[in-house]
């Protein structure tokens, strides 16, 4: 049995934060997180010569000033590189990830005595709180549903040869992408890890993945996802149990989720959108459903959002007019109720 690894405040930044990773399960919070200290890794080299030890964390002003550093810092990512800043969502991204780093070494009593989580966090909160911005919502591009037409629109190459069989089947999964993508409000993740058996060769009317959180969500599917679907499956020839491969000499594999986004650009480019995020259809499908009457418990559950105190945060203004709709539907006057009372025998 191997002995615990002790930490303290002149252990190295990166044997920290892998130490820090191993006690994390779940893989898309442990992928979350580095990305996270890796950004703080950044942020603290910045301030110091030399290797980096978990010494340079010791002004309780750290998570304060990480966070104005990062409403400052260009984007580098792949989803926001068309972007001016850092999306509101990723800094809070990368803030969870620095809180829940220093917990750990708080935890492991790991970090100098002149730092305070209790103080950072309570810093960080007081800034953030001053500065009463609202939650982050992403407009998406009103042009969006050119995207999800992009393929409809266009004419079904013709093959004649090898090459041509290629070009073919790109176009029909692609078509079959941005349907499948728009129509369900699914994160590109979920997408991502559907398989041809999920959707029954495009019969399916809804699929079950692992969504956020690592909890089974619903994935509903429109006639015309379903339509596109069996029209790129019918023409598969592979065995490739992945709904979304690769067509070429070279990879035949399931594409990942990058890939797919790397998809859905190049339609939104020939659209002339440049700046999307691979949230922007689920933004758009909750929005539609909101404006057409849909219930905030229906998109909720549509969205996969385990509190629906999340999808009124993000969807407010939406929750604001319909909340505004059902008051001038249902109020009534003072004539009209005791109108109503005299009726009903209650005056």
């Amino acid at each position: 049995m191997t002995n615990r690894q002790i930490l303290s405040p002149t252990t190295p930044y990166e044997v920290a934060v892998e130490k820090f990773l191993d006690d994390i399960a779940a893989t898309k919070t442990q992928n979350a997180y580095r990305t996270g200290a890796t950004v703080l890794r950044e942020f603290l080299a910045e301030q110091i010569d030399g290797p980096l030890t978990l010494t340079a964390i010791s002004d309780s002003d750290l998570l304060l000033n990480f966070w104005r550093w990062l409403r400052k810092r260009k984007p580098s990512g792949r989803w926001q590189k068309d972007s001016r800043r850092l999306s509101d969502q990723t800094i809070q991204s990368y803030l969870a990830a620095a809180i829940a780093f220093l917990s750990f070494l708080n935890e492991e009593d790991a970090l100098p005595d002149s730092f305070s989580i209790d103080k950072a966090r309570g810093r960080l909160r007081r800034a953030r709180r001053e500065t009463k911005a609202p939650y982050p919502t992403r407009r998406p591009d009103p042009r969006l549903p050119a995207v999800v037409l992009h393929y409809d629109l266009r004419d079904l190459p013709q093959p004649s040869t090898v090459r041509g069989r290629e070009v073919r089947l790109r176009f029909l999964r692609d078509r079959a992408l941005v349907h499948t993508l728009s129509s369900p409000a699914g994160r590109i993740s979920e997408v991502a890890q559907l398989n041809r058996n999920d959707v029954g060769d495009g019969l399916a009317e809804s699929a079950i993945v692992v969504g956020k959180g690592s909890k089974p969500r619903t994935l509903f599917f429109t006639p015309e996802a379903r339509a596109a679907i069996r029209a790129y499956l019918k023409e598969r020839a592979d065995s490739e149990r992945a709904l979304f491969v690769g067509h070429s000499r070279k990879s035949k594999s399931k594409l990942s989720a990058a890939t797919l986004w790397r998809v859905v650009k190049e339609a939104a480019r020939a659209e002339g959108l440049r700046d999307i995020h691979p949230h922007d259809f689920r933004h758009a499908r909750a929005s539609q459903m909101l404006s057409e009457g849909a219930r905030l418990e229906e998109v909720q559950e549509i969205l996969g959002h385990a509190d629906i105190s999340t999808t009124r945060k993000i969807y407010a203004a939406f929750s604001r007019a319909a909340v505004k709709e059902a008051f001038d539907t249902y109020r009534l006057s003072p004539e009209e109720a005791l109108k109503k009372a005299e009726s009903e025998g209650k005056a």
